[in-house]
C-alpha cells in the first residue's frame, strides 16, 4: 500500500499547485495555451479585395486573399491555409480598414512581417516587427502558462 500512497500524495500536491498557479489568470483562454501575437495594420482606402496578404513569423510564412470590406463596425475573416495562423479585416465605424493577424506561436526576439499587396504586385501596407513579451507577475493577475503581445498599429 506504501506506493499508492506516495502516488495519492503527490497527485494531490501536482493539483494544488495547479490551482495555485491558475488562480491569479485573468486572461488565460485554456490552460495549455501558448504565447499569442496579435499584429495590426492600418490599410490605406485603395486596398480592395482580392490584394494579397503575407504574415509571417521568422520564416514561416501564411498567405491569404483580403477579403471584401465588411460593415462599418465588422470584420471579415481572413482564410490562411495554417492553423497556427488567423486573422480578419476590421472595418472601423468611421469605415477605415485594419488588417488585424493573430499567430499562436512565438518567442521573444521572433520577427514578425506583414504584406499588403494589390493585383499588381505593389505594396500597399507593411510592417516589420519583433517581439517582446511582456514579464508574467501571478501576484498582478497574469497567466504564467499564456502570455501575449500587441504589434503594430493601435486597436
Amino acid at each position: 500500500m506504501p506506493p499508492f500512497g506516495r502516488r495519492f500524495r503527490t497527485l494531490l500536491s501536482l493539483s494544488f499547485a495547479t490551482v495555485a498557479l491558475l488562480g491569479g489568470c485573468d486572461d488565460c483562454p485554456e490552460p495549455s495555451c501558448g504565447p499569442r501575437v496579435v499584429i495590426r495594420l492600418n490599410l490605406p482606402a485603395a486596398a480592395d479585395n482580392g490584394a494579397t496578404v503575407v504574415a509571417c513569423h521568422v520564416d514561416v510564412c501564411a498567405t491569404a486573399t483580403l477579403p471584401a470590406p465588411a460593415a462599418p463596425g465588422a470584420a471579415a475573416d481572413l482564410s490562411f491555409a495554417r492553423t497556427d495562423v488567423d486573422g480578419s479585416l476590421v472595418t472601423r465605424a468611421d469605415g477605415s480598414l485594419q488588417l488585424v493577424v493573430n499567430w499562436v506561436i512565438g518567442s521573444n526576439g521572433d520577427r514578425y512581417t506583414l504584406v499588403v499587396r494589390d493585383g499588381a504586385g505593389a505594396e500597399l501596407a507593411s510592417l516589420d516587427e519583433t517581439v517582446i513579451f511582456p514579464a508574467a507577475a501571478l501576484r498582478e493577475g497574469a497567466c504564467l502558462l499564456c502570455s501575449s503581445a500587441r504589434l503594430g498599429d493601435p486597436a
